[in-house]
């Protein structure tokens, strides 16, 4: 009898086990993904049938196995309009993704059209020529400065859109002066 108790509460405990859930702890590991490629004082050239397409300067260039990083860069992208001006990019740190730039601290773009982009954070596409940032930005054409935040620019057709923006115009009255509105 005592047996037969005890094989009823080994196979009571065993069910009991069964149905019990515990908490599985997940390992995470952290795995840096290290460059297939580093260069150091690069030049690199987008070269097609037509000619040379752009040129990127870097001091400092990885190439991961999705996107590339460039360190204190200057991109040179030919006009699509015309194929004798460029369009100039440069800042301490970009990282493409694909047609995709993201470019971070001290940014430079500077249109064929003469206009002049600095902000700190920007995101260029380089196939359709669209930037927009969320930070503090200065524009710069001719004489005229326009300032604002969360900046939204297509450079195909001169179009921008801005928040909290403030513009300065300078005009010429009939005696040459310049006068700021």
């Amino acid at each position: 009898m005592g047996i037969t108790r005890f094989i009823y509460l080994l196979f009571f405990i065993a069910i009991a086990f069964l149905f019990y859930k515990t908490d599985t702890k997940e390992v995470y590991s952290t795995k840096v993904e290290k460059p297939l490629v580093t260069f150091k004082d690069s030049v690199m050239y987008d070269i097609t049938t037509k000619g040379v397409n752009q040129v990127i300067q870097s001091q400092y260039a990885y190439i991961f196995k999705r996107s590339e990083e460039l360190k204190n860069a200057t991109i040179l992208i030919k006009s699509k309009k015309d194929l004798n001006s460029v369009n100039t990019i440069s800042a301490d740190q970009i990282t493409k993704v694909n047609d995709n730039l993201y470019l971070n601290n001290n940014i430079v773009l500077e249109t064929e059209d003469q206009v002049t982009l600095k902000t700190e954070e920007l995101e260029y596409n380089i196939k359709t020529l669209k930037a927009r940032n969320n930070s503090a930005f200065t524009i710069t054409k001719d004489t005229n400065i326009f300032n604002g935040v969360s900046l939204y620019m297509d450079t195909n057709i001169n179009h921008m859109k801005a928040n909290k923006i403030n513009f300065r115009i300078k005009l010429k009255d009939k005696n040459e002066t310049i006068k700021t509105l």
